[in-house]
């Protein structure tokens, strides 16, 4: 599943950092090369002849992309994606039932919490639920790399209309500033 690595390395582990429209285009520029081969339309042959004429080993690296199919690719994505969100749901229960039974304790009897062991097992608790969260944002991308794979088009589409919305609020936010509306 390397292409899927190259694919969340791309996302990055914030999705919510600026950027994340462009990301997204190379993450389905990214999957439309591996699943057609890295045969894109818009190939420039006479400077893939050039760069081939200079130095043949660097262009043929750079020119080739290895072929995954996409059913399976997403099939295999799909998998992982189950099996991730049944390792989370575990672990969600786990968490939450350890955070019960720290409030009950702090609650009923606060003395419990008191020894080096409480405050160790509060510490792994809350390391748990950081871990947790570290999941959900993981199994989100992996979900949203896997939305992209089932219909690169429809992800394009989307990404074009998000930026021809990002330019028009664009301009209205230049036209308030500039007093214009």
């Amino acid at each position: 599943m390397r292409l899927l690595d190259e694919c969340l390395d791309i996302l990055g582990d914030d999705p919510y950092l600026p950027g994340a429209r462009v990301r997204a285009e190379q993450v389905v520029q990214r999957l439309r090369n591996a699943f057609t081969g890295g045969a894109a339309a818009n190939i420039d042959i006479f400077a893939a002849a050039a760069a081939l004429a200079e130095d043949k080993a660097l262009a043929a690296d750079a020119l080739a992309v290895e072929f995954v199919p996409q059913v399976l690719f997403v099939q295999e994505g799909l998998e992982l994606l189950q099996q991730a969100k049944d390792d989370m749901q575990q672990l969600t229960c786990a968490v939450t039932e350890a955070q019960y039974d720290i409030q009950k304790a702090r609650k009923n009897n606060p003395q419990l919490l008191e020894s080096q062991e409480a405050k160790q097992h509060i510490q792994q608790v809350e390391a748990a639920d950081a871990a947790l969260q570290r999941r959900k944002l993981a199994v989100g991308q992996l979900a949203y790399v896997l939305d992209i794979a089932q219909d690169l088009d429809a992800a394009e589409r989307t990404l074009a209309v998000e930026k021809d919305n990002a330019g028009g609020e664009q301009m209205e936010n230049l036209a308030a500033l500039l007093g214009m509306e």
